[in-house]
């Protein structure tokens, strides 16, 4: 995505620490899980040593996971700031003839919606990749589990993945309409602004403009916009069922088909919903981050 590979291009080392705080705090995740049924279920196990260790992993996860947070909302504020004060300056060198070519319209739109978008996906984006991130690494465990149990789960989130790419494509599409007639509704405000008085004293011609040139573009935007809601909401609730399901389809495979015991098959239900409200993260993230990468190219194009 162009919003990473321009944050990783100008801010490579601070990213590669984030991320690796990102890595470090999902392993820790699961980490907590092992040692509940590897320690705290453990018989032989002392429970009074074992409840300060897991004291200690709880607070070192705090830690990780905070710190990694925080970084990367800074860095990703900063890279706002950054494109902020540069879109800024490009518009005080610019002439003013290359700036009516452009249209103001399009430029205040830049400033408003474009700076906005980018910033609330840098909001959302430690979720999506700490959900990522857990994602893989939990798949990891599972697969060190059970391995049969493992591939199940991985066909099931495959399918499911190519199904999300799908309505993920959708989602890009609608929400690049919705981008564009946001210009066109700032150059409609524009010229509501600018012949204010005319259209006051010619009630005829206000309302052709309501009409013709508003009225659909408002309509316009509602409707995609809405459309890639729809997607979301779907691609979301899709993959909400299908982690939901597999506890069941995990559960029937090794208790009644005997592919593994009860503590693989209740330790693989834990691990599943542990996952399961990261990945609605990372899911729910992505019209942002769309959003932001549309946004960006907008940015792109006024250069």
């Amino acid at each position: 995505m162009k919003l990473l590979f321009q944050l990783a291009h100008k801010q490579h080392k601070a990213l590669a620490l984030v991320i690796l705080l990102s890595v470090a705090s999902a392993f820790l995740s699961i980490g907590v899980i092992a040692f509940i049924q590897y320690e705290l279920l453990s018989q032989t196990t002392s429970v009074h040593s074992a409840i300060w260790q897991f004291a200690g992993l709880l607070v070192l996860l705090l830690i990780t996971a905070t710190v990694a947070q925080v970084s990367l909302h800074k860095l990703g504020h900063q890279f706002v700031y950054s494109k902020r004060c540069q879109l800024v300056k490009q518009l005080i060198n610019t002439d003013i003839e290359q700036i009516e070519d452009v249209g103001s319209a399009g430029v205040l739109a830049s400033l408003n919606t474009d700076i906005r978008n980018i910033t609330i996906a840098f909001v959302t984006l430690p979720e999506m990749i700490y959900g990522l991130v857990l994602t893989v690494v939990a798949l990891s465990y599972l697969a060190f589990l059970s391995l049969p149990l493992f591939g199940v789960s991985l066909l099931m989130l495959s399918v499911t993945g190519v199904i999300g790419y799908g309505l993920v494509t959708r989602i890009t599409f609608h929400v690049r309409q919705v981008r564009e007639l946001e210009d066109k509704l700032y150059h409609d405000y524009q010229a509501l602004i600018d012949g204010r008085k005319e259209l006051s004293l010619n009630p005829s011609r206000a309302r052709r403009y309501f009409e013709d040139e508003f009225g659909p573009n408002a309509a316009g935007y509602r409707d995609e916009v809405t459309r890639a809601d729809i997607y979301n909401g779907f691609a979301a609730n899709m993959a909400n069922t299908i982690v939901l399901a597999l506890i069941g389809l995990n559960f029937y495979l090794a208790l009644g088909l005997g592919w593994a015991g009860f503590d693989v098959a209740s330790t693989f239900a834990l691990v599943i919903l542990f996952m399961r409200m990261p990945l609605m993260a990372a899911v729910g993230a992505l019209p942002g981050l769309i959003s932001a990468n549309i946004s960006m190219r907008k940015l792109e194009s006024l250069d």
